[in-house]
């Protein structure tokens, strides 16, 4: 049935409400590093620039792998509760969860670094 497709919004929707802040960081952190990025291209010279594409380039993919880990445990804990043991469909949303937790970490972080990289071979003296 189309309205029982899982979706972004209903993963984010199911997730804990730990989980649900974790991601919406992994979204400011995302946000932040393009931010700074098109900052810099814009001319604005920020001095903070690197040093923040540095501090999303190391924290996204650690806090993404944590909420990932907690979300596995947290489902892992009630699918040991639950008898019978419940099929697929039952337990897809909460790994599509930590997947997505996985992805934002690790896309904030691959953005974070390719802007750095390419803020300093652009400000590289000639």
């Amino acid at each position: 049935m189309p309205s029982q497709r899982l979706t972004l919004i209903a993963v984010f929707a199911h997730a804990s409400p730990v989980v649900q802040v974790v991601l919406f960081l992994l979204l400011v952190l995302l946000i932040a590093a393009v931010g700074v990025w098109v900052g810099q291209l814009g001319g604005r010279r920020m001095a903070r620039g690197e040093t923040i594409l540095s501090s999303v380039l190391v924290a996204a993919p650690l806090f993404g792998l944590t909420a990932a880990a907690y979300g596995l445990l947290n489902m892992s804990i009630g699918l040991a509760n639950v008898r019978p043991t419940p099929d697929l469909a039952t337990v897809a949303p909460g790994l599509a969860e930590a997947s997505l937790c996985i992805l934002l970490g690790l896309l904030a972080a691959s953005l974070a670094a390719a802007f750095r990289a390419h803020l300093r071979f652009a400000h590289r003296p000639a």
